[in-house]
């Protein structure tokens, strides 16, 4: 009234105008003080009015995914969503509308989406299953057997952090590369199975185990007692002038050589290596020979 001739409009939201009758577009649901300062060369007048906003329905939050490990997320949410936030259960989150997401464990995980609009947010979660974020095991073992005693390799792939072995008589290990004694001759199934973060595999091999005289090479060289636990003996069917015996682990390391001179016999002592398989080799001035395998209780 009274003929304003000025118009200074604040519509609660940080928005303002100084049309006479503005049109304004509020980008939330909610309650906005609306205030309008009028003026005339009299004076100015204030007054505020409370406008509610209803007009924009909350979405409504969905998604759809696909994939494994590398997992593709895709938003499905209602009404316009303009902010999302993506809780995917590992510890990791995200802000993309469509996001993909590696994961590194296998497991079950319950991922959250929270899509926001004008008219508020909504959550909506799903459990998914990963079971190819790590390659489950796959159980393999080479073995010695002198007599009745064996050790045994684990070769299993894919990084095993536990180990089950059942040697077929009754008794059992859960180490990586045990050696064992069986009391009687005869065919034992021996079973490893291996375990890491991806899962188990099992494998079995038959040994057929007897006692007798064991030789290597062209019945050059007699390793004795083998297998041993403080002493290796070995002789040599010729007389040597000069040679090295030299020992190797599973691994292919040296861990220990011995130099033979004017002798048809070689003592070696095994009191400081660990229970296991070890490789023995002769140098000398002829070549290199291939003594054979000894069992180190």
């Amino acid at each position: 009234v009274n003929f304003p001739s000025t118009w200074d409009w604040f519509f609660g939201d940080g928005d303002i105008s100084n049309l006479q009758n503005p049109e304004h577009t509020f980008l939330e649901n909610g309650d906005y003080n609306v205030c309008l300062s009028a003026g005339n060369p009299g004076g100015t007048s204030y007054v505020c009015k409370t406008v509610s906003i209803a007009s924009y329905p909350t979405t409504e939050a969905a998604f759809s995914y696909s994939g494994d490990a590398e997992v593709s997320f895709v938003d499905l949410s209602s009404n316009a969503p303009f902010e999302w936030e993506w809780n995917f259960g590992d510890g990791d989150i995200s802000s993309s509308q469509n996001p993909i997401h590696n994961y590194l464990d296998n497991g079950t995980f319950n991922v959250c989406l929270t899509a926001t609009n004008a008219g508020g947010t909504d959550t909506y979660c799903e459990e998914i299953s990963i079971i190819h974020a790590y390659a489950a095991p796959e159980a393999n073992f080479s073995y010695l057997v002198i007599g009745l005693d064996a050790a045994f390799v684990d070769e299993t792939l894919n990084e095993p952090f536990a180990w089950d072995w059942n040697f077929g008589d009754g008794t059992s290990s859960s180490e990586q590369n045990p050696v064992h004694s069986f009391a009687l001759t005869g065919n034992y199934d021996v079973c490893l199975t291996a375990t890491n973060i991806g899962g188990t595999n099992l494998i079995c091999k038959n040994l057929f185990l007897e006692t007798g005289i064991f030789e290597n090479g062209i019945n050059a060289f007699t390793l004795f007692p083998n297998p041993t636990k403080t002493t290796l003996n070995i002789q040599f069917e010729h007389f040597l002038e000069s040679g090295v015996c030299s020992i190797y682990d599973v691994s292919g390391k040296k861990v220990m050589e011995k130099t033979v001179q004017n002798s048809n016999q070689i003592q070696i002592s095994t009191e400081k290596l660990v229970s296991g398989i070890y490789q023995i080799n002769l140098i000398t001035q002829n070549g290199i020979y291939d003594i054979g395998k000894f069992i180190k209780l």
